[in-house]
C-alpha cells in the first residue's frame, strides 16, 4: 500500500510538470547509467542468506536495506543506504553505505566513475571499505544490455579485543558481468557472473567467480516507470579457481536470495 501510494504521488508530479529532466524509458535495457536529473528513487530490499561451510553451518539469516538514489544531473546520481537492518539470526544494525557515479561517455556504450564507501559497524567490528571503480553500460540493441566494470575495493578494518587492537588492509578485484534482456517492455530476465579477487597479497587463493539470476518487473506506462520489483538469487562464491587440494572447487554453501523494490519520484 505505501509503495502504491508514493507510486501515486510520484506520477501526479510527473503530470505537474517538474523541473528535471526526462523520465527513463521503462524497458530496463535502454535505460541510462545514471538517474535522469531531479528523479528520486527510494528503495527497499528484502534478502536472505545462508551460510554452510563444511561441517560448519550458520544457517540462514534474514535482512532488509532501505535506501535511495537520486539524480543531481542526468550524469551525476548520488546514492545511500541508511538502514540495513539484520532481524535473524539476532537483530542488529548492519553496514551502511554511501556513492555516488559520474557519467562521462553516454552512448551504446556508457562509462562513469564511482566511489563507494561502506562503513563496518556490524557485530562490534569497525571499519570502511573503500570501493573506486569504472561502471561500464553497454546497450545491445533495444532490448538487452550487459553492465560491467572494474571496482578495487580496499578493506581498511579494526577489530577490538586484546590490546594492541588489530588492523588489516586488504585490496581486491571485482569485474562483474551481467547481462539483461528484455522479454516484453514490462519484463526482463538475467544472469550474473564475474571475477573477483579478494586479497592481492593472497591472489592465488582468493579468486572467485559469482553466478546469479534476477528478473525485473516495470509497473509504469509509456513515459516512464514508476515502479520495479526486482527478484534474484546468486552464489556469491560459485567457483574457486584456487581452492586447495582436496577442496571444493564449485561451492553453493554460501547463497543470497531477496527481492527489491524501487519507486521512481521525478521531481
Amino acid at each position: 500500500m505505501g509503495l502504491a501510494l508514493v507510486a501515486g504521488a510520484g506520477s501526479a508530479r510527473a503530470e505537474e510538470g517538474g523541473k528535471g529532466g526526462e523520465k527513463m524509458p521503462l524497458p530496463f535495457a535502454q535505460r541510462p547509467l545514471t538517474l535522469p536529473k531531479m528523479t528520486l528513487a527510494p528503495e527497499v530490499g528484502l534478502e536472505v542468506s545462508h551460510v554452510s561451510i563444511g561441517a560448519f553451518s550458520l544457517g540462514n539469516a534474514v535482512g532488509m536495506e532501505i535506501g535511495a538514489h537520486f539524480g543531481i544531473l542526468d550524469d551525476l546520481e548520488v546514492g545511500a543506504v541508511v538502514l540495513p537492518l539484520e532481524f535473524s539470526p539476532d537483530f542488529a544494525y548492519g553496514n551502511p553505505r554511501i556513492e555516488a557515479t559520474f557519467r562521462f561517455l553516454k552512448g551504446t556504450v556508457e562509462i562513469g566513475a564511482r566511489l563507494r564507501t561502506t562503513f563496518g559497524l556490524h557485530k562490534g567490528s569497525t571499519g570502511v571499505i573503500l570501493e573506486p571503480g569504472l561502471p561500464i553500460l553497454i546497450h545491445v540493441g533495444e532490448a538487452a544490455r550487459i553492465d560491467t566494470g572494474v571496482f578495487l575495493p580496499m578493506a581498511f578494518s579494526t577489530s577490538p579485543g586484546d590490546l594492541p587492537t588489530s588492523s588489516s588492509t586488504t585490496i581486491g578485484l571485482n569485474i562483474p558481468f551481467q547481462f539483461i534482456y528484455d522479454v516484453i517492455p514490462e519484463l526482463h530476465l538475467g544472469a550474473n557472473t564475474g571475477l573477483g579477487i579478494y586479497d592481492f597479497g593472497e591472489a592465488g587463493n582468493t579468486i572467485y567467480i559469482p553466478l546469479g539470476f534476477v528478473a525485473g518487473y516495470a509497473i509504469g506506462n509509456e513515459k516512464g516507470p514508476l515502479v520495479d520489483i526486482d527478484p534474484y538469487f546468486r552464489f556469491p562464491y560459485f567457483a574457486l579457481p584456487g581452492a586447495g587440494s582436496g577442496q571444493d572447487k564449485i561451492y553453493t554453501g554460501i547463497w543470497q536470495t531477496g527481492v527489491a523494490a524501487t519507486v521512481y519520484l521525478y521531481l
